[in-house]
């Protein structure tokens, strides 16, 4: 590290000092917390390394926590920590027997080379920019921060048990947003000035009615709806009110028409809520305090279950498939067989563009006939080779 005299005096000028009892000079590299620093960059103390390669090989649970605390302490300097770890960190999990395997065998060897073998990192830069790779796979996210071409850091962590039901883009934007977190105290971004309002010509200024005035106007064109708020009037119907802004009550809770345009921005911004909760159930009473409207229940729960993000954490509930049942060995040749099709292959001489595979099961002979396509189709109401040809083709076999 290099300093002038401008970095020192902006020290001084925010009030930074440091004790010169505890200053060291003309060093080459210093030690700190597992750590040397040097002008190369930084790197793994060597008493640490020494430490690992030490290391007995674990044989209870609590053995692994400790070695995955040391090793995870420099995990900055290991390249896809989280997937080398796999094997090792899932024996740390709740109600896990402790078995040994070959792969745990393996993830220990290697991060112990990989520790011993640590590459020097150079040291981050303020004044130039910052560079982050961030991949993702259905086992964990792994990123790296770069400098000029140089790595700064290594980061990575394994999936979360709904994390692995994301689509491919979102386990993408998951490890962005990963990277992001963890180095955002090197990843200012640009100062974003506000411009002053009164500065800028007001250009056009419209006024959208309220959701409630929407449900309202909407009460207006259910016949439903019309017809209890006649009652209402003439005080005839009893669990129906009408409030002082003309909305249209059932029992305190203002009524919804029949419109799908309002019914789906009530239960698209209930469930948009910050603080929402993907439960249907609860959608649901939450909503029944303040609107009503008829088959509401049913309504609310088929909005949730067509949610991508309920889809993919929602507990299964499927019926557990059952094991392959095999099928029974044929007494005499010929007597079971099985088919298949190799369709939209290139057309022969003589128009022939599938073959239809046919086996024996007992003595796995096999025939490949060659066909011509024969599909159906709906629009003309025929095969497209008697739409070309003006009659029926069929199988060469029969």
């Amino acid at each position: 590290m290099e300093y002038g005299c401008p970095d020192v005096l902006g020290y001084v000028v925010s009030k930074l000092y440091a004790k010169f009892a505890k200053f060291e000079f003309w060093l080459k590299q210093v030690s700190f917390l597992g750590h040397v620093v040097s002008k190369a960059g930084v790197s793994v103390d060597p008493a640490k390394i020494e430490v690992v390669t030490s290391w007995p090989r674990p044989s209870i649970v609590s053995e692994v926590r400790s070695f995955l605390g040391l090793a995870g302490y420099f995990r900055r300097f290991v390249e896809d920590f989280s997937s080398i770890a796999t094997p090792l960190t899932q024996l740390t999990r709740k109600r896990a027997s402790f078995v040994w395997s070959k792969a745990c065998e393996y993830s220990f060897l290697n991060l112990e080379h990989k520790l011993v073998t640590a590459p020097v990192l150079t040291v981050p830069d303020g004044s130039w920019s910052f560079l982050i790779y961030s991949d993702a796979s259905k086992k964990g996210l792994g990123c790296v921060l770069m400098q000029q071409g140089k790595v700064v850091a290594y980061a990575s962590r394994q999936l979360k048990s709904h994390e692995q039901n994301y689509p491919t883009y979102d386990l993408e934007l998951a490890a962005v947003v990963f990277a992001l977190k963890i180095w955002r105290h090197y990843l200012y971004g640009k100062a974003n000035v506000v411009a002053d309002a009164l500065s800028r010509k007001l250009a056009q200024l419209s006024m959208q009615p309220t959701l409630r005035q929407k449900i309202i106007v909407a009460q207006r064109n259910d016949p439903y709806l019309v017809e209890k708020r006649c009652l209402a009037k003439v005080g005839q119907a009893v669990e129906f009110s009408l409030f002082s802004d003309g909305g249209l009550l059932f029992e305190r809770r203002l009524c919804v028409s029949t419109d799908n345009a309002v019914k789906t921005e009530i239960l698209t911004e209930a469930h948009s809520f910050p603080f929402s909760m993907h439960l249907g159930t609860k959608m649901y009473h939450d909503l029944k305090r303040v609107y009503w409207w008829r088959n509401m229940k049913r309504e609310v729960a088929e909005f949730v279950n067509k949610c991508l993000v309920y889809q993919q954490v929602k507990a299964p509930r499927q019926k557990q498939a059952g094991l392959l049942q095999p099928l029974s060995v044929s007494e005499w040749k010929w007597e079971n067989v099985s088919m298949d099709f190799i369709t939209e292959l290139l057309r022969t001489l003589r128009g022939f563009t599938v073959i239809w595979v046919v086996v024996d099961r007992l003595t796995k002979l096999a025939h490949f006939i060659p066909e011509k396509t024969t599909y159906f189709q709906a629009t003309i109401g025929m095969a497209p080779f008697k739409a070309l040809y003006g009659k029926c083709y069929r199988s060469p076999v029969f």
